[in-house]
C-alpha cells in the first residue's frame, strides 16, 4: 500500500501492468482512471497509455532536427557553389583588367648575354642589349634600356635594369641562370 500513497490507485494499476499484457486490472473499489496529475505522468512511462504518442513526438522532433541540419548543409553547399562560380568568372576578368594598367608585369622572358664568362665583370651594355633583344622578340616597342655594370657575374647573380618600353617606365630584374649566359628577365 506504500505505492498507493505516492501514486494513488491509478499508479498502482500502472505499476502492476506489464507491456503487452492487455488492459491493467482494476482493484475492487478503485475509482476510474483520470488522466491528470501524476496519473497522467505514468501514462507516459514505457508501456503506459500515452507512450506511443510520446514516442511519435520524439521521432517527429528528431526528424525535424535532421531536416534542419540537412537544410543547413544544402544552403551552405549552394552558397559555396555560388562563390565558386563568382570566382571562376570574376578572377579572370580582374586579372585581364590589370593587364591594361600593368601590362605584362612579372611575366618572364628568356634571353642570352653574348660573350658571358662566369666570374668575370659583366658590362652594362651587354646586359642592356640582351634585355632589349628579348623584349623586341616578344613584340615590345623598346625606347631605352639601361643596366649597370656588374664587377663579377656568376650563376644566380641578379642585375636591376631600368628602361622605357611602350611609353612606360619599367624596372627589369635580370637573373643569370647558367655559365653560358642564359638569363631570365622579369619586368615590374
Amino acid at each position: 500500500m506504500a505505492a498507493r500513497g505516492i501514486l494513488g490507485s491509478a499508479g498502482l494499476r500502472h505499476a502492476a501492468r506489464l507491456p503487452g499484457a492487455g488492459p491493467a486490472p482494476r482493484l475492487p473499489g478503485a475509482a476510474p482512471l483520470r488522466r491528470t496529475g501524476l496519473a497522467a505522468a505514468t501514462d507516459l512511462a514505457p508501456g503506459g497509455l500515452g507512450h506511443s504518442r510520446l514516442a511519435a513526438l520524439h521521432e517527429a522532433e528528431a526528424a525535424l532536427r535532421k531536416a534542419r541540419t540537412a537544410l543547413g548543409w544544402a544552403i551552405g553547399a549552394a552558397v559555396g557553389a555560388l562563390l565558386a562560380l563568382l570566382a571562376a568568372f570574376a578572377v579572370p576578368v580582374a586579372i585581364d583588367s590589370t593587364k591594361e594598367v600593368y601590362g605584362d608585369a612579372g611575366y618572364p622572358l628568356w634571353g642570352e648575354v653574348v660573350g658571358f664568362t662566369s666570374g668575370d665583370a659583366l658590362r652594362g651594355s651587354a646586359s642592356s642589349f640582351a634585355v632589349e633583344k628579348a623584349l623586341t622578340e616578344d613584340g615590345a616597342d623598346v625606347d631605352s634600356i639601361d643596366c649597370p655594370d656588374s664587377p663579377t657575374a656568376r650563376v644566380s647573380t641578379v642585375i636591376a635594369c631600368q628602361g622605357a618600353v611602350d611609353g612606360d617606365d619599367w624596372v627589369f630584374l635580370v637573373h643569370v641562370l647558367d655559365d653560358d649566359g642564359s638569363i631570365l628577365i622579369t619586368q615590374y
